[in-house]
């Protein structure tokens, strides 16, 4: 009995090495996206916030400190400034630039 509960914990044990093991691969691997997102917060000195984007409207996010899943589409940069001067909007309903001058904002939108 003492032996067969020994190796049910054994292979418990192994399951859960192995699992655990996958769900860092991934989140290594370009597919899990983390790599990029921990080099660039290395290369910020903070932690960089998030570029979105639907059909109209950019805008950026906090990024979350820790994320099982980070889709590879997803850009960042250091600061919410930046983000702005890129043309994210700080509101993903409208568009809000509160780190930017109102000259800034009109350059923005004048066509190049």
């Amino acid at each position: 009995m003492a032996k067969a509960q020994k190796t049910s914990k054994k292979t418990l044990i192994i399951i859960i090495a192995a699992v655990m093991s996958v769900l860092i691969l991934f989140d290594l691997s370009p597919f899990g996206g983390s790599t990029r997102f921990y080099s660039k917060w290395n290369e910020c000195g903070q932690k960089p916030v998030e570029l979105m984007a639907k059909p109209g409207l950019a805008w950026y996010n906090e990024s979350a400190s820790f994320s099982v899943f980070r889709p590879g589409y997803i850009d960042y940069v250091c600061t919410p400034l930046q983000a702005e001067q890129a043309g994210y909007s700080a509101n993903s309903q409208a568009y809000e630039f509160p780190n930017l001058t109102e000259d800034e904002v009109k350059a923005l939108f004048e066509p190049k």
